[in-house]
């Protein structure tokens, strides 16, 4: 089914959606394109909201999506624009407010969260592309699966404590945020704040990476724990005022180095080691003075050499004629830090 929906007019608050229900709804349709206006809300279900495959297009003044309990995507393409959430789950009572995607190629622009729910967020595929203020913010966020692209003009990933409309229950205080990636690959580009996660973060498989913010006042990672990784690979590239690195509790190694001057222009970083051999290569396309990696191609007491510059040139160095940056290490430990370091330019 392609369902298009669109918004005119202004915010009503005694309005819940264009598609309103107060039990149980499933999408799983064959058929014709339907296109319907709405007021404020696309979607609103005041239980549990389930899209098992179709196509789905919403064009919201407030919210897209909306199921108070739960929303679950099992397949299906979902093009959601809105002026507020594009989807949310908030829940009343305990254990309540879950979105669960398990594949789908799923379109987000959003003037506030892209994904947002108060219990958790769980994603064990599909295809994200989202663009909005904060992307995906929950008490829990897992990413098992599926090709995650983020921009966003505050924090990517966001794990924050429970806000209840109606708090029935006090053990929601006890949750404390965590963020587990065990798959699946996660492009975040972000003017704030890459992962902002007010707890715990678990890595133990997929691909995260990071550019940005260019500025002092937020930065790639944070958090509040601890931050463990065990597998994956981690790469984050942005500002260095606040910069954080994996905790040295991790299991596979990490390396967090500082620049001594920013590199301003479009560039590619890339990492090769004792032998010439690449541990990592990404695209970093923004001002950077501080790189993050964990690989675990980064082994204990070996050296490592870190370009940073055009992409034609990082890999073939000595014959360099343009602006490149060149940073020798050794892992020492579980997590290296490589202060102010020096640098040298060609």
């Amino acid at each position: 089914t392609n369902n298009i929906l669109k918004s005119t007019g202004s915010i009503d608050n005694e309005i819940n959606g264009d598609i309103y229900r107060n039990e149980d709804k499933t999408y799983n349709g064959t058929g014709k394109q339907t296109e319907r206006r709405i007021y404020q809300d696309g979607i609103v279900c005041k239980s549990d909201l389930k899209i098992i495959e179709g196509t789905i297009t919403i064009d919201a003044v407030d919210d897209a999506m909306r199921g108070k309990k739960t929303i679950a995507i099992k397949s299906g393409t979902i093009n959601l624009f809105a002026k507020a959430d594009a989807m949310k789950s908030l829940g009343v009572n305990y254990k309540e407010g879950n979105i669960v995607i398990d594949g789908g190629t799923i379109s987000i622009m959003a003037t506030r969260d892209a994904i947002r729910a108060n219990e958790s967020i769980v994603i064990n595929g599909g295809t994200f592309d989202i663009k909005a203020n904060e992307a995906i913010e929950s008490n829990y966020v897992k990413i098992a699966g599926g090709s995650i692209a983020i921009n966003a003009a505050d924090d990517g990933l966001n794990g924050v404590d429970k806000k209840y409309e109606t708090l029935k229950d006090k053990r929601q205080n006890e949750i404390i945020p965590q963020l587990t990636i065990t798959g699946g690959k996660v492009n975040i580009v972000t003017r704030g704040d890459g992962i902002d996660i007010n707890g715990n973060v678990d890595m133990s498989g997929g691909e995260l990476i990071i550019r940005g913010p260019s500025t002092n006042g937020n930065s790639s990672i944070d958090y509040n724990g601890v931050f463990n990784v065990t597998g994956g690979v981690l790469f984050a590239a942005g500002s260095s005022g606040m910069a954080m690195a994996p905790s040295s509790t991790s299991l596979q190694h990490s390396v967090i180095i500082f620049l001594s001057q920013p590199m301003n222009k479009i560039a590619t970083a890339y990492i090769e080691n004792s032998k010439g051999k690449e541990v990592a290569k990404f695209p970093i396309g923004i001002k950077t003075r501080c790189i993050t990696l964990s690989s675990n191609m980064l082994k204990e007491k070996e050296q490592y050499v870190l370009y940073i510059g055009d992409e034609s040139v990082v890999e073939n160095y000595n014959n360099a004629t343009e602006e490149i940056i060149k940073i020798p290490f050794t892992i020492n430990g579980m997590v290296t830090e490589i202060e102010a370091a020096k640098t040298r330019t060609k």
